[in-house]
């Protein structure tokens, strides 16, 4: 990808663009060539992975997803706080060459997973469960609120990497920080809320109002962070708003 996008640079230079909507068009159109093969890549991994359990192991496949995605979830944690010290240690391409040679070892554990399958025969593989069917055919609902949840995650962590970079200094860090705490409340409340209901079981009741503050309480950061918001003593006293004071004002001595 570092490769391509030199590319495209080179390419716009040549092109001599004179206006700024051609260029910032020409822009959006070679980065999303080059990110959009391989973003679809790295999503297509959790559906592979599912349709993989599906094949080998049809009896678990209702519960599997949600241990596959805590343990994706724990990965991309830990892969958003090393990386900075690899950063520190070998720079970003040098970095870029460590996740590469994961990304091989990945695949090489997949392929070597995929020439040894396990004793179950394909004819019990086939059938998946009809509960895992039924769910999966009329799940439309839930498919467009996945989609609305992800479409404002994505856009309130765009706003929380500007909001918090004067703090912590620069983009890197900012976006590696709140990207960390995000995904460890992510496997924290996944966790959590798993073994709550399967304490409780199928009788368990949620709130719908619950639910719903939930979503609102995404909104917290940006009304905290505003100037225009007048926050009492007791906040701007608080541990977290000195820290944050503390770490930019060590950053830029």
């Amino acid at each position: 990808m570092p490769y391509e996008l030199g590319w495209g640079r080179g390419v716009l230079e040549r092109l001599e663009l004179r206006s700024s909507l051609a260029y910032y068009s020409a822009s959006g159109v070679w980065v999303a060539c080059t990110l959009i093969p391989w973003c679809a890549l790295m999503g297509a991994t959790i559906p592979i992975g599912m349709r993989a359990i599906r094949q080998t192991l049809p009896r678990e496949a209702g519960r599997s997803f949600s241990y596959l995605y805590t343990a994706n979830v724990a990965g991309a944690a830990l892969g958003t706080a090393l990386p900075l010290l690899l950063i520190e240690l070998m720079g970003f391409r040098g970095t870029l060459w460590v996740g590469a040679a994961c990304n091989v070892a990945i695949a090489v554990g997949a392929i070597g997973l995929s020439m040894n399958p396990g004793n179950q025969s394909l004819a019990e593989s086939v059938e998946p469960p009809a509960k895992l069917m039924s769910n999966a055919t009329s799940g439309g609902a839930i498919v467009a609120l996945l989609f609305l949840t992800g479409l404002r995650n994505m856009g309130m962590e765009v706003v929380w990497v500007r909001e918090f970079t004067p703090y912590l200094g620069t983009v890197v860090y900012a976006f590696a920080g709140i990207l960390g705490v995000y995904v460890t409340a992510t496997f924290i409340g996944s966790r959590g809320y798993r073994r709550w209901s399967s304490r409780l079981g199928d009788s368990v009741g949620e709130s719908p109002l619950l639910w719903t503050l939930l979503g609102v309480a995404a909104l917290l950061p940006l009304l905290m962070s505003s100037p225009d918001i007048q926050i009492s003593k007791t906040l701007r006293g608080c541990a977290l708003r000195r820290l944050l004071r503390y770490w930019r004002e060590m950053r830029y001595e």
